[in-house]
């Protein structure tokens, strides 16, 4: 009997998705490896519930201006994503009131020593860098404006050590400084119109001839592959204005790991598509993909299991013929946006067409040692 209930908590009990997800890639997937280390991105995001009385009870709703409250429940959402195949091998679902630094920290666990992991400054803290180290992980994150760190001892590619000191109730229960290695570098316009924007990157990558500063501030940029993968989810995958449609708890949590291992399934078959040519498999269109997949599922239901093979080349070879063309250089800085007023505005005039200046695209240029 005992033997009975260990089976069912530990083996039924557990999700389909923590069952069937990992990574894939492999050394010759191009873009997802970082000098033999296969880069990971931790990142969050929120999905919108139907306003039941169920969902709001467990899930609540985002904070308003007092005496009011948001139009629908909200789930919070923590990825582990590889960012060569946007594959998301791991997630936690939460109430949206729990932040993401205590989820993203959960998510370590399936990290290991080949892995490097990319967050944003969002994410920084003593605790992540401790938890990852823990796990025998490498990382690479940015930190915030108001993290001081003293510069203790200049590298020659521009980078320089220091240490990350434990918050006061973490020192007292023993924890000590971890040695880090800052890389500061800063993002310059081409024509030097628009002012140049600063940012630090820190790391346990204290090798900086493997590992140079000017690499590691191109590679960290390469975290906003999650961005696409959360596009993905949950706008390209469902189709649908509304992601998630259950009124109970229990059902949006089976709705949501549904979701992730349609996500993980149509992505892993792209990548197998995209080794089979010996291209990155980020090149192939996730959209049209989705739609080729939806159409085969009824083709492989009149399949007999001696034509599965032939099913499944075919199917294969109907995602290689959807290439991307090159992505378009960004010209405008990572900002927020505020929406425009829907009515005119009187100080607001047009501009002649004459006088539209498109500005030029922002490369990364890292800064030279003093």
């Amino acid at each position: 009997m005992k033997a009975t209930w260990y089976f069912f908590t530990r083996i039924v009990a557990i999700p389909l998705f923590h069952l069937v997800t990992h990574p894939v890639a492999t050394v010759d997937t191009p873009g997802a490896f970082l000098n033999g280390l296969r880069m990971v991105a931790l990142d969050g995001t929120y999905l919108d519930l139907p306003d039941s009385a169920n969902n709001a009870r467990v899930f609540g709703y985002p904070g308003s201006r007092p005496g009011t409250r948001a139009a629908f429940p909200k789930l919070r959402l923590v990825l582990l994503v590889e960012l060569g195949t946007h594959l998301i091998f791991d997630a936690l679902m939460s109430p949206y009131r729990l932040g993401e630094r205590s989820k993203a920290k959960r998510l370590l666990r399936s990290v290991d020593s080949s892995m490097v992991v990319l967050w944003d400054g969002g994410l920084h803290s003593y605790e992540q860098v401790h938890a990852t180290l823990a796990q025998r992980s490498h990382f690479l994150g940015r930190l915030p404006c108001h993290v001081k760190l003293v510069e203790e001892k200049a590298l020659p590619d521009g980078s320089f050590l220091s240490h990350l000191n434990p918050p006061a109730h973490l020192k007292k229960k023993g924890y000590q400084t971890i040695a880090v290695r800052v890389v500061p570098y800063c993002a310059k316009p081409i024509d030097g119109r628009k002012q140049s924007k600063n940012y630090r990157l820190i790391t346990d990558l204290f090798e900086y001839r493997s590992f140079p500063a000017a690499l590691l501030a191109r590679s960290f940029h390469v975290r906003w592959e999650e961005e696409f993968t959360i596009d993905e989810f949950k706008t390209h995958l469902v189709d649908r204005k509304v992601e998630v449609r259950s009124e109970n708890p229990r059902e949006v949590i089976q709705e949501v790991y549904g979701l992730l291992i349609g996500h993980w399934a149509v992505r892993h078959l792209m990548a197998q598509a995209a080794a089979e040519e010996g291209i990155a498999p980020l090149k192939l269109g996730f959209t049209a993909s989705v739609r080729i997949v939806r159409r085969a599922i009824r083709q492989f239901q009149t399949l007999f299991i001696w034509q599965l093979e032939d099913g499944f080349r075919w199917l294969l070879s109907e995602l290689i013929d959807e290439l991307l063309p090159e992505r378009v250089k960004r010209y405008c800085p990572r900002v927020v946006k505020k929406q425009r007023s829907k009515y005119p505005s009187k100080k607001m005039q047009p501009k002649p067409s004459s006088t539209i200046e498109v500005p030029s695209p922002i490369p990364l240029v890292a800064m030279a040692a003093a």
